[in-house]
This record gives C-alpha cells, sequence and structure tokens, in this order.
C-alpha cells in the first residue's frame, strides 16, 4: 500500500474514499457511487459534502429514493466507502495489462 496525498490539505496517509448520490425522480431513483477521492481522515466527510448537497437537495423526490438518501446520508457523513484496495487492486491490473502488450511489442519487432 503506498503513502497517498490528501487532495484537500496535502498530507500523507490518505485513503481513497467513495460517496453515495442520490437522485429521487417521483417514481424512479437513482443511485450511484461518486468516483474515489484521496483523503485523509481530517477531510473524509467533508470531502463528501459536494455529494452530501445534491441528496439533501435531490435525494428526496420519490418514496424509493427517500429511503436510499436516509442510508446514503448516514453513510456519507461517516466518511464514504474506503476504496483503496479496489483501486489498488484495479491499477495493478492496469498496469500488468500495459505490461503485457509492451512484451508482445518488444517481442514483434
Amino acid at each position: 500500500m503506498k503513502n497517498y496525498k490528501c487532495e484537500v490539505c496535502g498530507t500523507g496517509g490518505a485513503r481513497f474514499r467513495s460517496y453515495r448520490k442520490i437522485t429521487g425522480m417521483i417514481i424512479l431513483s437513482r443511485v450511484e457511487n461518486t468516483k474515489p477521492r484521496a483523503l485523509c481522515d481530517k477531510h473524509k466527510v467533508s470531502g463528501g459534502m459536494r455529494t452530501i448537497t445534491w441528496n439533501l437537495l435531490l435525494g428526496w423526490w420519490g418514496i424509493t429514493a427517500f429511503i436510499w438518501n436516509i442510508l446514503a446520508l448516514i453513510h456519507n457523513l461517516k466518511g464514504g466507502k474506503d476504496v483503496t484496495e479496489a483501486v489498488e487492486s484495479e491499477y495493478a491490473k492496469y498496469m500488468g495489462g500495459v505490461k503485457e502488450v509492451m512484451e508482445k511489442q518488444r517481442g514483434i519487432r
């Protein structure tokens, strides 16, 4: 595991976090996860304020959205979900694929 820097203050020890974004549409509701952001413990809640504000304004408009929104607000106010391991895993897969392509290209030449 690397020592990531916080996007807000630049201190080390940040973790990648994702937040739940709810959009209520009277009959339907949309539940999404935000793109991961590298945030330290101090900024894990404030880093999700844009999503929390979105949920407060647009997350209530529908029966299912109302319920999802309450759960998402609790989730986001706790600092979202730590997705550092998933980000690192995806990065390793990507870099492995890049390495494989580079090795094939070298073999062709």
